[in-house]
């Protein structure tokens, strides 16, 4: 079976094999030039491979011992009739012509990658090689000693051409590299000469180097990667290097330099090592291993470069204090790579469609993520990890956002409540006692506890995300009252214990609950619908119930039946209990399964609302109930409630407006979106087959402000589902908004320029903002969404820019001074100009969709409630 253990296989550079085999040396019966020559063992004296006994058939691995020269004349074919390996721990030299070149490569009469393994050489081996072909093999050079000469050779169709390791000294010239998955590997091995080499479609990598500062001292000159110059600086200091097309462009010990609208059209990385002060700008980069590839740098700035097709669009190690601003990451493996690093930011970059990750975390410290837009990225948009608290201490917050809803990152956090946001991704890093409760999350990252204790995940919705929940060494957690639907993972909980997972409904996911290196959960009244895996138990002591008679879970797949009771199951007489054990595996079963689904709220939750049709005239309220699908006698119908004169949290005055059947998720309102004046509110109630109804616990609204051309200062009091900035103003005539981040110190003002291909760094608004915005044409605000309940405002000592998203029309200037210990308030004044601003007095009332600046002595957070 031929593999690949590792990409970089240094353990074989060493081994001592001790081969019992003999070496079939030429000069026997079967050494015939039409037969060809077997060979395999230890060749333990000088020996040549002549043209006369060629081809040499490798029937096992090949050893070269120390102080031993194998030569092999020109014209020789070397033909490997398995996976074998040639160790060189003498010398081997074959030195031929461009008329009558040595060979190496498989025997199979159809070869591919990897039918043979490669030549490696030990620590007191030595190459000699000129004029050799070398192909289909692992890695077909695998170098450990000094000052091997490889020239004029062509290495193809393997997958790494070359793995120099702990090497130095080497002249590699002349050589031609094509269609291998990686070209060289250099790893801690400095002072090679790499020159006149050809690179052609190698589909990873071409050239990439590792180690230390001496170990990336080469010299590198006049190679070509697809046809295009290698640019490899050492000490590069003070330079602006412009409009530059290469190949691979690495700069190793250069500081104080600016790179300048490069690009790299089918090849390696943009790459900085042991470098500072470094400016990158306009950087293109396709294919390769690492678009942009950073190690031990500092103080850097990448901006406005785009990475596709790579497999790793952004590699980052053992660096510190670098930024990247407006980087577009699509179609890699993985999106950004961090690892071992400190003071990283990431601000209003676009991640979508990549195979794995959008940003992963690893071991890094102090990371800021702003303004990201993540879309389609298949497993998570985000994934953190490290094995200190402080791998954890990154600031990442709601600016971000997954397939158009926001991020929630708590860190460090404790006692605290989270309801009614609908996310994209959340993580919950050494908390303590958070409630997140009615929570959706629909195609977006999994819910994530890590290190977490005594929270809960509570009455919330989780759906076609690759993990709903991941509790990884994380205890006494519950999960209660949730719906999970579609996912990879309804619920994973790893390496965690003492959690409690009950009245859930996980339905048509590919693993319902899974618990891996888990011990002493409780999963019981659960029910478990059309999982590819109803539920995984790695470990034995997890119970599946909660004993009799509370009984465990509902199965859809159990076979068994109810004729008894009792706790032995022994009684006459059914109990609603089955009589015999849901087997999960060997060690694990729920002893009382239920033979009827357990009873759910049949409460529905809307999910969201938005502006529809080609002229934005309707709005479209959605909302989830997936018990309607799963327990569908419990339903009749929705009957779907609105009010256009205020909002009441209990519906009190709503209009029944329309009813439709069970089954619907949607409703919509016609006429009533852009070009109505009216604010419009809308609950929706479930109606059960005995006539009982019960009502969304939110609402969804519609509100529409009017502005006039010129400057005005706006807010957003609905949650949108889309919080991108030109779909927020997708209504209004405008040139430009911007806001005022109190929180980014280092970059207060934030940007966004409507017609400009990079609009800008503010890439998104929610409703705890105010933005300014330059209208170009009287034209409505007209926004639909879900109406916030509670909405926390972190407030920065100083101004701080805020929106009012309440429709609380009797909250005063006074109210608020009150909660925050704010001194001054000021409020849009459109005859005010430049600033358009006044301070407030104390009776005014705030007002949902204008904005404000309010000063604060201290950081506080204010809660904003709607009523």
């Amino acid at each position: 079976m031929k593999r690949l253990s590792s990409l970089l296989m240094v353990a074989f550079l060493t081994l001592s094999i001790g081969l019992n085999a003999a070496l079939v040396l030429p000069g026997s019966e079967m050494a015939t030039r039409e037969m060809g020559t077997p060979a395999s063992g230890s060749i333990s004296s000088n020996a040549t491979w002549t043209l006369s006994n060629s081809p040499y058939w490798i029937e096992g691995d090949v050893t070269i011992e120390s102080g031993v020269t194998l030569t092999i004349e020109e014209g020789v074919d070397v033909l490997s009739n398995g996976f074998y390996t040639m160790y060189v721990q003498g010398n081997l030299t074959a030195l031929a012509s461009a008329s009558s070149p040595v060979a190496f490569s498989s025997n199979d009469s159809s070869p591919s990658v990897e039918d043979w393994y490669g030549i490696i050489v030990g620590a007191s081996g030595h190459l000699e090689l000129e004029f050799v072909l070398m192909s289909f093999a692992t890695v077909t050079l695998g170098i450990s000693s000094p000052y091997n000469n490889i020239s004029n050779c062509t290495i193809s169709d393997s997958m790494i051409a070359m793995d120099m390791s702990d090497s130095l000294g080497n002249n590699i010239t002349s050589n031609n590299v094509s269609n291998n998955e990686f070209g060289f590997f250099i790893s801690s091995s400095p002072h090679n000469y790499i020159v006149d080499n050809t690179f052609w479609n190698n589909s990873r990598s071409n050239l990439l180097f590792f180690g230390s500062r001496v170990d990336l001292n080469q010299t590198v000159a006049t190679n070509l990667v697809n046809g295009k110059k290698v640019h490899y600086y050492e000490n590069l200091n003070n330079t602006t290097i412009r409009n530059l097309e290469s190949g691979h462009i690495t700069l190793v010990d250069s500081h104080n330099t600016t790179l300048e609208n490069v690009t790299i059209p089918k090849g390696d990385a943009v790459s900085l090592a042991f470098s500072s002060n470094i400016s990158v700008r306009n950087c293109s980069v396709s294919g390769g291993w690492s678009g942009v590839n950073l190690h031990s740098t500092t103080d850097s700035n990448i901006t406005n470069c785009s990475v596709a097709n790579t497999y790793q669009g952004v590699k980052v190690g053992y660096s510190s204090n670098v930024s990247f601003f407006d980087v577009k990451l699509a179609n890699n493996t993985e999106g950004f790579y961090v690892v071992s690093s400190d003071r990283i930011r990431i601000v209003g970059s676009n991640i979508s469609t990549n195979d794995e990750h959008g940003v992963r975390l690893i071991g890094s410290t102090n990371a800021v993520l702003k303004g990201n837009v993540f879309w389609n990225n298949s497993q998570n948009s985000l994934w953190v990890a490290g094995s200190l608290k402080e791998n954890f201490n990154h600031t990442i917050d709601n600016s971000n956002l997954v397939n158009g809803k926001p991020i929630l990152y708590l860190f460090d956090v404790s006692d605290t409540v989270v309801d009614n946001m609908s996310l994209g991704h959340a993580t919950l890093a050494y908390c303590d006692n958070i409630t997140l409760s009615d929570i959706s999350m629909d195609n977006g990252d999994l819910l994530y506890f890590v290190q977490t204790i005594n929270s809960s995940l509570i009455g919330s919705s989780i759906s076609n995300s690759w993990v709903g929940v991941r509790l990884q060494f994380s205890d006494n957690n519950t999960v209660e009252g949730s719906r999970f639907a579609g996912n990879g993972d309804g619920i994973l909980a790893f390496s965690s214990e003492g959690n409690v997972i009950v009245n859930n409904t996980l339905f048509n996911s590919t693993k319902g609950v899974e618990m891996y290196f888990s011990s002493n959960n409780k999963i019981f009244r659960n029910n478990f619908l059309n999982n590819m895996n109803q539920s995984i138990d790695f470990r034995d002591g997890n119970s599946w119930d909660n004993g009799y008679p509370e009984g465990g879970n509902y199965w859809s797949d159990y076979g068994g039946v109810d004729l008894f009771g009792g706790q032995n199951q022994d009684v006459t007489g059914s109990d609603g209990i089955g009589d015999s054990p849901y087997v999960i595996d060997a060690d694990s079963q729920d002893r009382y399964p239920l033979m009827n689904p357990v009873a759910t709220s049949i409460v529905p939750t809307i999910a969201g609302a938005s502006l529809t049709n080609s002229s934005l005239f309707n709005v479209t309220i959605y909302w989830r109930m997936e018990e309607d699908l799963a327990f569908p006698n419990e339903v009749d119908h929705y009957d779907i409630y609105r009010n256009t004169s205020s909002y009441d949290p209990n519906g009190v005055g709503y209009q029944l407006i329309a009813s439709v059947p069970k089954g619907t998720f949607q409703f919509v309102d016609g006429n009533v979106g852009e070009g109505d004046p009216n604010n419009y509110f809308y609950n929706v109630c479930a109606v059960d087959t005995s006539s009982n109804s019960s009502c969304s616990p939110n609402q969804a609204g519609k509100f529409t402000r009017s502005l006039g051309e010129g400057t005005q200062l706006v807010s957003i009091p609905l949650i949108q589902s889309d919080e991108r900035t030109n779909t927020v103003f997708q209504t209004v005539s405008y040139e430009k908004a911007w806001f005022f981040d109190s929180s980014d110190v280092d970059d207060y003002w934030k940007s966004h320029v409507r017609d400009k291909p990079f609009r800008g760094d503010l890439t998104h608004i929610d409703p705890t903002m105010a933005v300014w915005v330059n209208v170009t044409g009287s034209s409505n605000l007209t926004i639909a969404g879900i109406v916030p309940t509670s909405t926390p405002i972190s407030l920065r000592t100083g101004w701080n820019l805020i929106g009012f998203p309440s429709f609380n029309s009797s909250y005063t200037v006074a109210d608020l001074k009150s909660v925050t210990g704010s001194s001054r308030i000021e409020g849009y004044e459109p005859l005010s100009s430049p600033y358009y601003l006044r301070e407030l007095g104390d009776l005014e009332t705030l007002e949902a969709g204008l904005g404000y600046w309010i000063w604060v002595d201290f950081e506080t957070t204010w809660v904003v409630k709607s009523s």
